[in-house]
């Protein structure tokens, strides 16, 4: 997403790391695939810088990777999409995102394409537009968003523990919104959506940073 705010402090270089070995435990000791990792989890629980870190930390190893947004994804742009809350607060959920063009591109993925033509948000503009990825050497795809661990087509599930109360500091620094009653409504119910996702993981990033194998 063009315009968002992603603070790396140094102990996620550290989770990545460990994040790193148990993947590669996963993909050498017991034979499985290595191509797909989803980072799931609630709003500001780390899960973008954690990509970031986790394509660095797979870069030493040799890996190459790409990741996708979930952000890019919905259906509607940011704050098109927060009005439309206000509205009805039905609205919010997994329906707001496009998981199935999602699992296309990870099926591109798997099946060697070159590259694909993704959205891309612009949240200043509130706008959706494209961009081409390119897939051309690329060893790993990893996909961080709030509800990644509903994606079917994954070989590796990595979650982050802390939810809405642990994370308003850091969500009040991202300043995508003012922080009011409103927002800690819709992510009450994010909440309730998210966080049954844990028992999905092979991974779970505990709120200390620390990384819990399941």
């Amino acid at each position: 997403m063009i315009g968002d705010v992603i603070h790396i402090r140094p102990e996620y270089f550290d989770t990545a790391d460990a994040l790193v070995e148990l993947m590669l435990s996963a993909h050498q000791e017991k034979g499985k695939t290595l191509e797909v990792v989803a980072i799931g989890g609630e709003s500001g629980s780390g899960k973008s810088v954690t990509a970031i870190c986790l394509q660095q930390s797979l870069e030493k190893k040799g890996w190459r990777s790409v990741i996708l947004h979930q952000d890019d994804y919905f259906f509607l742009p940011p704050k098109s999409n927060h009005r439309r809350r206000e509205e009805n607060l039905a609205s919010v959920g997994i329906q707001e995102v496009n998981l199935q063009e999602i699992e296309k591109n990870i099926q591109a993925f798997r099946t060697k394409s070159s590259s694909i033509i993704k959205p891309l948000v612009n949240y200043e503009e509130d706008k959706i537009g494209e961009e081409e990825l390119s897939f051309e050497n690329i060893d790993v795809l990893l996909i961080e968003g709030t509800y990644t661990m509903e994606i079917q087509n994954c070989d590796f599930r990595i979650f982050m523990e802390r939810n809405y109360h642990d994370t308003l500091a850091n969500r009040i620094s991202r300043g995508r919104e003012p922080y009011s009653a409103f927002v800690e409504k819709v992510l009450e119910i994010e909440h309730q959506l998210i966080s049954p996702g844990i028992e999905q993981a092979d991974a779970i990033v505990q709120k200390d940073y620390s990384v819990k194998k399941r």
